[in-house]
């Protein structure tokens, strides 16, 4: 991950890097005892603090000098998620909100599946999709269920929430891009019905890049 004009990474033996963009030069490394990255290694950062997911727990390091912060006891699946003030963590069926200052639970909301792909969070609310076939979102800081969704009733593999333009995209291996009303959770639409999108979908303002098993990847206009 990239951080100002740090990149942050980790490696095989279970070191945590901080490199300077521009050259490559290390700046500091801190052993955090695990060659097992999580949510394929990506952390987690604000307020000069990364959060970083390995075996069975989740540390927190200075992201300036790689200091270790604290550590939560917690195996995720996922990245951790970073907003409105709180640190997110999908645990098994459970989705966890802590204090990003000490580690503190705050709650935890139990889904019908495991939480194995990677969260989403605006607008006030934290996106996912369990293994259940459903989308659910919940109120950041008291993980209240606003909505939930179910997007299959067979099948399985379906890629990670993304959200733009006040809607939430979620890809269906089994075929389409589902389009829910991020404030409601109704649907509003369904792309690309035949591609298998089980890949990540990247957003910007004005465009959303869909990668699919079947036709490569699509490049469409940002729903309004």
């Amino acid at each position: 991950m990239l951080v100002d004009d740090k990149l942050l990474v980790g490696d095989l033996e279970g070191n945590f890097h901080a490199l300077k963009a521009a050259t490559g030069a290390k700046l500091w490394a801190t052993p955090l005892g695990s060659t097992r990255f999580q949510g394929g290694a990506v952390p987690a950062v604000a307020d000069g603090r990364a959060f970083f997911a390995i075996s069975d727990k989740v540390v927190a390091l200075d992201a300036k000098t790689g200091e270790l912060l604290h550590a939560i006891d917690a195996t995720t699946w996922t990245s951790p998620v970073l907003d409105n003030g709180l640190l997110y963590l999908a645990v098994d069926k459970e989705l966890r909100a802590y204090s990003p200052e000490t580690g503190h639970l705050y709650w935890r909301q139990t889904a019908g599946g495991r939480i194995s792909r990677p969260m989403a969070a605006a607008a006030g609310k934290i996106v996912y999709v369990a293994d259940d076939l459903a989308v659910y979102a919940v109120a950041p800081h008291t993980g209240a269920v606003a909505w939930k969704k179910v997007v299959d009733t067979y099948g399985s593999g379906h890629g990670s929430p993304i959200i733009a333009g006040g809607l939430v995209y979620v890809g269906r291996y089994m075929g389409g891009l589902r389009v829910l009303n991020l404030s409601t959770g109704e649907q509003a639409g369904l792309l690309l019905p035949t591609a298998k999108v089980h890949q990540w979908v990247v957003a910007t303002d004005t465009r959303l890049y869909v990668p699919s098993a079947s036709w490569g990847v699509w490049a469409l206009t940002n729903q309004p």
